[in-house]
Order: C-alpha cells, then sequence, then structure tokens
C-alpha cells in the first residue's frame, strides 16, 4: 500500500490564475523525493509526497554498508604487550560489564534504603 501525505494548499485564487494551472502539463513523478517547491505559488491542488523513502534506494545504500568493516576500538591498540593481551580478552570485557551492573544495582539498593542526609549519619554497611 503506497502510504502518501497530502498537503492541501490555499484555494483562493482567482479565475485566471487557476485556468492557467489546470492548463500547464503536470511534472513527472519522482520517486523518492519529496516534490513540494517551496517557493511556488499555492496552486489550489493538493500536492502528494512520498512518506517514505525509495526502496531501491534503501537497499542500494543497505549493500554499500555490506562491505563496510564493522568498528572495533581493539584494531587502534598495540600488537604486543600484556597490557594489550588483557585489554582484548573477552574476560575482561565481562569483568568491566559486571563491575558497572553491580554498581548500578548498588546505587539503586543505597537510595532506596538509606534515609539520612549526610553519610556520616548513615548505616555502617552503606558507609562501605
Amino acid at each position: 500500500m503506497d502510504v502518501r501525505w497530502i498537503r492541501s494548499t490555499n484555494s483562493n485564487l482567482s479565475e485566471i490564475e487557476a485556468e492557467e494551472r489546470r492548463n500547464r502539463p503536470a511534472d513527472p513523478p519522482q520517486q523518492g523525493r519529496h516534490v513540494i517547491r517551496r517557493n511556488s505559488q499555492p496552486t489550489g491542488i493538493a500536492d502528494t509526497v512520498n512518506m517514505f523513502a525509495d526502496a531501491d534506494t534503501l537497499k542500494d545504500q543497505a549493500h554499500k554498508d555490506i562491505d563496510k568493516q564493522e568498528y572495533d576500538v581493539s584494531d587502534f591498540y598495540y600488537t604486543t604487550g600484556c597490557v594489550q593481551y588483557v585489554a582484548r580478552s573477552s574476560a575482561f570485557s565481562s569483568g568491566s560489564l559486571a563491575a558497572i551492573v553491580l554498581n548500578a544495582l548498588w546505587i539503586g539498593i543505597e537510595t532506596d534504603l538509606n534515609q539520612k542526609n549526610n553519610l556520616n549519619e548513615a548505616d555502617l554497611f552503606i558507609q562501605v
């Protein structure tokens, strides 16, 4: 189903202008492009515009993007040394993610349980 956005324009034209517009040949449809002209005079006729991009254009762009290499920050790391070995390891990535998740959980628990305005007045397990 072809979905189109219809924009109504001003229909208060004089008889002469309306006749001139009816006698003018219609523009060929342009697929994938908006055909509303910003500086044009109102035609009194509803202009139609495709709401979505042309399917063929989207397919061509997707085929171009398939060949692109996925971005990975480890491509910029050195290839020798123990630090790059640790940084590239999946255990380091999993550990970093686990630390972030545990920190987020602790912030939520601490926010719910700590009723004190000052950290010095809070319970010992919250201060640690």
